[in-house]
């Protein structure tokens, strides 16, 4: 895709973001949806109604450390696959904005 678009002239940017307190684990596999802190978001999971958001683990000093090394090495891997640069999503509720937000840290 990033060739094609260079091809014809175009720049191309990849997006990461994590979505925290608004996962569920049906989507990954896993037994925990990891936030800042333990305040669940209420009602139904967007296009999988029958799933209720879940309460989070609050991330760990390590786990927290461990998510900057992984957003360091996903934009690492978007420039080698091509990409002109990387935006990370912090904002709309998503991890980052959670970190940020009182009502959703309680830290």
């Amino acid at each position: 895709v990033t060739d094609a678009v260079h091809k014809n002239g175009g720049k191309i940017f990849a997006q990461i973001w994590h979505t925290g307190r608004v996962s569920h684990p049906y989507f990954y596999e896993g037994d925990e949806v990891l936030a800042p802190s333990p305040v669940k978001v209420e009602g139904t999971v967007p296009r999988m109604r029958n799933l209720e958001y879940q309460t989070p683990t609050p991330m760990t000093q390590a786990q927290i450390q461990q998510m900057v090394e992984d957003f360091a090495q996903a934009a690492s891997n978007a420039i080698d696959a091509g990409f002109d640069g990387v935006e990370i999503h912090g904002a709309n509720g998503y991890l980052v904005d959670q970190f940020l937000h009182y009502s959703s840290n309680t830290r």
